[in-house]
């Protein structure tokens, strides 16, 4: 073994000086080799490395840890990964940030790609899409399909794909090693919703965990031990992801929630109304049993003095210092007709920017619907599934968080946009 490390070393250390000079000195994430935690990946990572190089999955010495690129084997396509971080810094910043929006297309049959100029970038087809993730480096996305969960390589084309019946959303651990998949189930016919485990690694599903209701968005925790379920009932779950098992329900009052962010520090989860006017704040710090009390700590309640007959927050997101909860919010209500005095039902679909400490709400009027919504890392540009009128087709709003004005639209063609993403690397 001395022998096989002093032979792998004398090779491959002049390889990684020479990546030295090209290494961009940028933000990272992540460091995936810097497998010793040290905050960088130096000489120490590497020999631990070395130790670890040639194994497979099924040796005494395996750790999937140094298996980079997850194929199951320590072999020169996790040096090559190892080369790409070595000499790089946690903290360190520089370089330039290129950040694409992706657009899920149920009724289209693909995902969109939008360059961070606005400019259409290309498609990748796959059979209704309604989930969107990412791998914690950027160089990977995950795709719940309505009967499949698909996995594709940054340049698009598709790594592998397992059959997942009635998937709606993905999230993706920490690590990057584990997706998880909502299934809603078919209660008409006696299909069982749950969560999917995906092992990335092996590329196989490792479990299926039944739940209640109907379960579709979902969050993790930053540490991922934690999943948040919304499930179109008035309870949250909570998942024990190291456990794998359902640990928790959270009553959330008269909601149905389909979406749910969390904030940057884990410590407030948000959920939609898909049958009212409210976002509902829950503290993620408080226990409540599965059949536990009401857990809501602060509702937002966004209606407005008009007559009210339906209303809806369809989708939500919130800035990173927890201050601005932004939805998408569609209302029916009863307003004078152009040159009458009579009364007529009138949609409105709009942005809603929400302050966290005062309740204050400005709203973007976008059109008389609106659907999915994403907003920039950066936090400066909102996109907005919108329908100028409901006998038009539906597009995606540009919409300036600066101004609080729309400035465009995505120059895409969509039929059906139901989920909005953004991929960030560093070049």
């Amino acid at each position: 073994m001395v022998q096989k490390r002093l032979c792998f070393v004398m090779v491959l250390i002049p390889a990684c000086l020479l990546c030295l000079p090209f290494q961009t000195e940028a933000q990272q994430a992540t460091l995936k080799a810097d497998f010793n935690g040290s905050g960088a990946v130096d000489f120490d990572d590497f020999f631990l490395f070395a130790d670890a190089f040639g194994t497979r999955q099924g040796d005494a010495k395996f750790d999937a840890k140094f298996d980079l690129s997850g194929n199951g084997a320590v072999d020169f396509d996790d040096f090559f990964l190892f080369a790409a971080d070595f000499g790089k810094k946690a903290g360190q910043t520089g370089g330039t940030r290129e950040t694409s929006v992706y657009v899920a297309d149920l009724l289209g049959d693909q995902v969109q790609v939008i360059t961070q100029d606005n400019l259409s970038a290309g498609t990748i087809s796959v059979g209704q899409p309604r989930g969107l993730a990412f791998a914690p480096d950027g160089s990977a996305l995950y795709v719940a399909g309505v009967d499949s969960f698909y996995a594709f390589r940054a340049d698009g084309k598709q790594d592998f794909a397992l059959p997942v019946d009635t998937a709606f959303k993905v999230a993706v651990s920490p690590d990057g090693q584990r997706a998880y998949v909502t299934q809603e189930g078919i209660p008409e016919l006696e299909a069982p919703g749950g969560l999917a485990v995906v092992d990335l690694r092996t590329k196989k599903l490792s479990k299926f965990i039944p739940l209640p209701g109907r379960p579709s968005g979902i969050v993790l925790t930053p540490d991922g031990k934690k999943a948040y379920v919304a499930n179109r009932t008035p309870r949250m779950l909570v998942m024990d992801l190291t456990k794998e098992a359902l640990k928790d329900s959270l009553l959330t009052i008269n909601a149905a929630p389909s979406r749910i962010v969390i904030s940057s520090d884990g410590g407030r989860a948000y959920l939609n109304n898909g049958i009212g006017d409210t976002i509902n704040v829950v503290d993620t710090a408080i226990s409540g049993g599965v059949e536990g009390k009401e857990r809501i700590v602060q509702t937002f309640a966004t209606r407005t003095a008009d007559s009210l007959l339906v209303s809806s927050i369809q989708d939500l997101a919130v800035s990173a210092d927890g201050k601005l909860i932004y939805a998408s919010s569609f209302r029916v209500i009863m307003a004078f007709a152009p040159g009458s005095s009579d009364r007529v039902p009138t949609l409105i679909g709009e942005l809603l920017i929400v302050d966290a400490g005062s309740g204050r709400v400005d709203r973007i009027l976008l059109g008389e619907n609106v659907g999915a919504l994403g907003v920039a890392p950066d936090g400066k540009t909102a996109y907005v599934a919108f329908a100028r009128n409901v006998t038009e087709g539906l597009e995606v709003a540009i919409v300036d968080l600066g101004t609080k004005k729309a400035v465009g639209s995505l120059p895409i063609a969509v039929q059906q946009p139901v989920e909005i993403k953004f991929r960030t690397v560093i070049r």
